[in-house]
């Protein structure tokens, strides 16, 4: 599938809130980037942003890790609102997803914090499993998506963009 560009995602938030690189903020539309069985969303799924908390910082084997305490609310028909961890680098990533490097410095981050439980215990697996941090929500700014993440929606007003497409003169 075919990814915005980060400037077309962007130009909402920066119409909305002055600049489109200040901290998610009440109102703002996002869509699950990856399946989260710790939350029970889906990809591809829309919501907004109820609330979001102060960034929370660590360096992990050169990775910055970037986490915020957000309220969000997901769902058409029956919306939820769900306290989450969101993992705040993907918000403004040009990339659909965490790198590889990302995820290792979230495991090892995670071993860190838990250094004292063996890691080949059941122990630690279902500590990982429920980890807020190393299962923290990925998501990314749901003003501008593709056709792909737009499947399944209606909408009010869409915009086509034909950059690559020719004419033939018949």
């Amino acid at each position: 599938p075919l990814e915005i560009p980060v400037a077309h995602r962007l130009i909402a938030r920066e119409r909305l809130h002055g600049d489109a690189q200040v901290p998610p903020r009440h109102g703002d539309r996002i869509v699950i980037a990856q399946n989260s069985h710790l939350y029970g969303f889906a990809n591809g799924e829309f919501g907004r942003v109820e609330s979001a908390g102060p960034a929370e910082r660590r360096r992990v084997r050169g990775v910055d890790l970037v986490f915020r305490s957000a309220e969000i609310v997901v769902g058409g028909n029956e919306p939820r609102i769900q306290r989450v961890k969101l993992y705040d680098p993907l918000l403004q990533s040009p990339e659909p997803s965490l790198s590889p490097t990302e995820v290792s410095a979230l495991y090892a981050d995670f071993v860190i914090r838990n250094a004292d439980i063996p890691r080949n215990s059941v122990e630690f697996a279902e500590r990982l499993r429920l980890d807020r941090y190393f299962n923290a929500l990925r998501v990314k700014y749901g003003w501008a998506v593709t056709c792909h993440k737009a499947q399944g929606g209606e909408w009010d007003s869409v915009f086509v963009e034909f950059e690559n497409v020719h004419r033939s003169e018949a």
